[in-house]
Order: C-alpha cells, then sequence, then structure tokens
C-alpha cells in the first residue's frame, strides 16, 4: 500500500541501521522536521512536540516521545499532507527498526487520522490493523486511542456498528487505566481525560450519525465533551459544538442546531484553522434541510458563508 511504502526514504534515515539508540532518535528528528519550520505534523494532525523519555524507560535517554500538548494550538491550517506523509514514513521505519513498538504505534495512529482526514478511510483501517500487531504490548491509553481513529474510519464507510464496537472498546480499555501501572498516564492524563474520550468517540461516530445511525449515542457524547472541555480546550469544544449543531439540525432539534451554530460561529471567529472551515461547510450543507422550512435558518446559512469569506477561504453559496 502506498502509505506504508518506505523504498523512497532520505539516505540519512539507513545511516545506522544496527545501532537502535541512533533509529530511536531519527524517529524523533523526522517528526520534528514536520515542524521546524512550519509545524507540519501538529498542523495536520493536532499534535504537538514535547520531547522526554517514556515512562517505561529505564535507560535510554535517546527513547523520546511525541505526544499531546496542551500548549498549542495545532491545526490543519498548513495542509503539507505530502510532506508529512514522507515524515511519517520515516519515523516508522525507525520505530520498526529500533523495536519501539509504542512509537510505531503512535506513528501508525497518527497516519491513520491523516488518512481518514483525506478520504483514505480503508488505508486508515489498514494502518490501524497493522498498529494493532502485538498490541498486548501497549498502555491501556493507546489501544483506547486506536480504537477511536478505528471508530472514525468504519464510520466514513458508513459502518455503524463496527464503529460503535470500535466505540465501545475505546471506553472499555479506557477505563481500565489504572494510574499506579499505565506507563502512559504520566503522558496523557491531562489531555486524554473522559471530555477527550467522548469528544472523539462522538466523532468517531459522526459520519454515521448524520445518516440517521447511533445518532443519539453521538450527540450524547458529544454533549457531554462541550460540557466538561475546560476553557483551555476552547478548540475541542468548538469542533464538538459545530458537529453537534450538524447533528441537530439533520436529526434532531432544529432550534437547538440554530442556536448552537451560532454559538460555534461566535468561538470560530477567533480560529483560522482548514478543520473549522470544513465543519462550518458541512454545518451550512445541512441548514439547506431547514432553509425554507425553519425561521433564523436562512440568516444562519449567510452568517456562515460570509464567516468562509471572511477566513480567506473558498467562498460557498448562500
Amino acid at each position: 500500500m502506498a502509505v506504508l511504502d518506505v523504498g523512497l526514504l532520505h539516505p540519512a534515515v539507513k545511516a545506522a541501521p544496527g545501532d537502535p539508540e541512533v533509529l530511536r532518535d531519527l524517529v524523533q528528528r523526522s517528526l520534528a522536521l514536520a515542524g521546524h519550520s512550519h509545524d507540519t505534523v501538529a498542523e495536520l494532525l493536532g499534535v504537538g512536540l514535547r520531547h522526554g523519555r517514556h515512562p517505561s524507560s529505564k535507560d535510554e535517554p535517546s527513547q523520546d516521545r511525541y505526544q499531546p500538548n496542551s500548549g498549542q494550538t495545532p491545526q490543519f491550517d498548513a495542509g503539507f499532507h505530502a510532506e508529512a506523509d514522507q515524515y511519517f514514513r520515516i519515523g516508522l521505519y525507525n520505530a520498526e527498526e529500533a523495536g519501539a513498538w509504542w512509537l510505531r504505534a503512535d506513528v501508525l495512529t497518527h497516519m491513520a487520522r491523516q488518512a481518514v482526514y483525506l478520504d483514505r478511510a480503508d488505508d486508515a483501517l489498514t494502518l490501524i490493523g497493522t498498529a494493532k500487531i502485538r498490541e498486548d504490548r501497549l498502555s491501556s491509553l493507546r489501544r483506547s486511542a486506536l480504537c477511536i481513529v478505528e471508530a472514525r474510519a468504519f464510520s466514513e464507510l458508513g459502518e455503524a456498528r463496527e464503529a460503535t464496537r470500535s466505540v465501545d472498546r475505546a471506553v472499555q480499555f479506557f477505563q481500565e487505566v489504572d494510574d499506579r501501572d499505565d506507563p502512559d498516564w504520566e503522558i496523557y492524563s491531562d489531555f486524554f481525560s473522559e471530555a477527550q474520550l467522548n469528544g472523539d468517540t462522538g466523532h468517531g461516530l459522526w459520519a454515521v450519525a448524520v445518516q440517521g445511525l447511533e445518532t443519539t449515542n453521538a450527540m450524547t457524547r458529544l454533549e457531554a465533551a462541550i460540557d466538561s472541555y475546560p476553557d483551555r480546550y476552547a478548540r475541542s469544544r468548538l469542533f464538538c459544538m459545530a458537529r453537534l449543531a450538524t447533528l441537530m439540525l439533520l436529526q434532531g432539534d432544529p432550534d437547538e442546531g440554530v442556536a448552537l451554530a451560532r454559538q460555534a460561529l461566535a468561538a470560530a471567529q477567533e480560529v483560522r484553522s482548514m478543520r473549522v472551515r470544513d465543519d462550518l461547510g458541512k454545518l451550512h450543507s445541512a441548514t439547506a434541510v431547514r432553509r425554507d422550512t425553519h425561521p433564523g435558518v436562512a440568516g444562519l446559512r449567510r452568517e456562515l458563508a460570509a464567516a468562509h469569506r471572511g477566513n480567506n477561504y473558498a467562498e460557498i453559496g448562500t
């Protein structure tokens, strides 16, 4: 499969194929390269790069990690997907050579997220399946994260039953976490909270929910996330608000949908993001169903179109 092809790696990647510490270091260098000038990986995949030893590492300081970082505001605005894919391949090659299973799983998870975003859900499932090889070596939090991306991919393919199963497994792994013995608790406990779990699993069901499947499940999770995100996760709350408003307009209470859509619009004025643009575009499409039957929707459509123009993005019709 093309996204797993590592035959065109930069020659520097193979500089020391027998030295695991050098390879682990190169994993992080290749990932950091994407963020050196444009913060590409963080921009594309919503993760910050912060180095340090993995909690389970006893004496290998070069076994760095990259993790979600609440201190940054990553976004998809850069759009350097080809470059990010190149760096991911480099990171994957070196993680496998170094035998760093947790890092290998991280790289594959983010590659799968990118594949879902690029409408390659089948590729995403293949990547997640690859990441799950010997998943017994992974922490419960990482296994939960794998299931969340898997749910998104199944949802994009219209597989509601499989998406729901993946969401249930994600919740199960999350509930099994014990900060006394989970080596990733130090890394993920702040970012990967119950609010984040609800938001991510709500997103995981969203594509089937707009078709009328698992709608209540998705809406309940998105509502819980919106209510429990702390203020520093305003962007995450915004994504949930836009998607929940879309579901309400299509499948739920249109009055609540219009009200929530306007809240999302107000919050979006401070954000320049390709992901926000895309979600507002989907929200705009959802308003077409109620345009002629519900008061306030016509005005909302005009506001959504103006928001796109105001952010220098492609104009959408009113």
